[in-house]
């Protein structure tokens, strides 16, 4: 089957469309490239779509990257898509450099690309390449049609929250190097979310070229991680989150058990606390989610530890608190209630210090519960469980402090080597 992804631009008079077609063998397992991507302008879009009918009848999949609608819009609605609101929530939100999407309430800019959108949706009927897919149609196993995605949030799922927010430029542009090129520190990531796809030499061929001036190929690049997405639809790698309504919309995504943690967990605090209708549909069912080092997206263990970060996680996203507990001031927090165990120890004597009143002994639990909170939540930024990771140290101390060499002494290790 081929797959057709769209990036849509709504200037009149420049080429800031582009369309790359790819194939999806199902045989061999591999999404292969059909038609590199390329731009055209907004008025040759029904010529390209009839030729593309007319070559390639075996497109069932079209992914388009700009805001869409079941019911086309007459008028410029003063409030966004339900979609749209739910991604702007949090660490999504541009303030926080989240990879925040557009609304169709902005005039500049939302509205005119909605418009761009559902003009090249109308050019696709008339072509006869699809009909739009409606949130409501995943539920019953569509197979075809015309599907709405975002490719920065396609990219930005699937690394973590601060590579989202140390980047340089545009989402797009700074992340696709890091995802999609062979040699990228996340490329595994990607591999993960296709399963047992794989991309054939002229797609990873497509692939270095962008990489190497993502941001002079932009518009090419978003057709890429379109078609890309339009892929994960059909193999059923994929999960769609929306909600119904005339004037409501989804995105297609990678599937929510391939999302970096920081955003499954960012998503579902938003999910606990709205009540937006938004909801999220896996098609998981076409094939198989499984593989060898597939994990959920939150890994947890179901101990005292695990609960406690649950716990935390829920406690920081009902306050909006995520935006203040960066590494940086959750080490330094840390710091700081440590110092406050040390003031409650200053000035006794050993022997005191073992002699401790009831009221004292209670301020303390308190004390030692803020630097196990902070810890928690530091390690928790870093996916670290700090049981395993002091239990690893042991096992070095072990090596460094040989009890037959050491015991009894209080000196550092580097004295024994000498």
């Amino acid at each position: 089957m081929n797959v057709l992804g769209l990036d849509v631009g709504f200037s009149i008079t420049k080429a800031t469309n582009s369309f790359c077609l790819l194939n999806v063998d199902e045989a061999r397992k591999e999404i292969g490239l059909v038609e590199r991507a390329g731009r055209f302008l907004r008025s040759d879009t029904p010529e390209l779509f009839r030729g593309l009918s007319r070559s390639y009848p075996e497109i069932r999949w079209v992914s388009v990257d700009a805001p869409l609608t079941p019911l086309r819009l007459t008028l410029r609605p003063k409030s966004g898509r339900s979609v749209d609101k739910r991604f702007s929530k949090g660490v999504f939100h541009g303030s926080r450099r989240g990879p925040q999407p557009g609304s169709i309430s902005v005039p500049l800019q939302g509205w005119p690309l909605y418009e761009a959108g559902m003009d090249i949706v109308e050019n696709l009927r008339e072509a006869r390449l699809g009909d739009y897919v409606e949130f409501a149609d995943f539920g019953k196993e569509a197979s075809t049609g015309v599907i709405e995605c975002i490719p920065k949030l396609t990219q930005a799922l699937l690394v973590p929250l601060e590579t989202v927010r140390e980047r340089r430029g545009t989402v797009d542009d700074y992340l696709f190097p890091l995802l999609f090129d062979k040699e990228g520190p996340y490329r595994s990531v990607l591999d993960r979310a296709l399963g047992d796809y794989g991309f054939s030499t002229q797609v990873e061929a497509l692939i270095s070229e962008i990489s190497s001036a993502p941001r002079r190929h932009h518009e090419e690049l978003a057709a890429v991680v379109a078609a890309v997405q339009g892929a994960l639809v059909a193999i059923g790698r994929a999960s769609v989150v929306g909600r119904d309504g005339d004037s409501e919309g989804y995105y297609a995504l990678p599937h929510r058990g391939a999302w970096n943690s920081d955003w499954s967990r960012a998503f579902e605090s938003t999910r606990a606390a709205a009540a937006d209708g938004v909801d999220i549909i896996d098609l998981g069912a076409r094939s198989s989610l499984e593989s060898p080092d597939a994990g959920p997206a939150v890994s947890r263990p179901n101990t005292a530890y695990g609960r406690l970060v649950d716990e935390l996680e829920r406690f920081v996203a009902e306050r909006d608190w995520e935006q203040f507990h960066s590494p940086k001031n959750l080490a330094m927090a840390l710091s700081v209630e440590v110092a406050e165990i040390v003031e409650h120890f200053q000035w006794l004597t050993e022997e005191q210090s073992h002699d401790l009143t009831p009221a004292k002994l209670a301020e303390i639990r308190q004390e030692i519960g803020d630097v196990m909170i902070y810890l928690a939540e530091l390690a928790d930024k870093f996916g670290i469980d700090p049981v395993e990771a002091a239990g690893a140290k042991v096992e070095i101390n072990k090596e460094k402090y040989p009890a037959a060499l050491v015991k009894g002494k209080a000196d550092k290790y580097t004295e024994y080597l000498r």
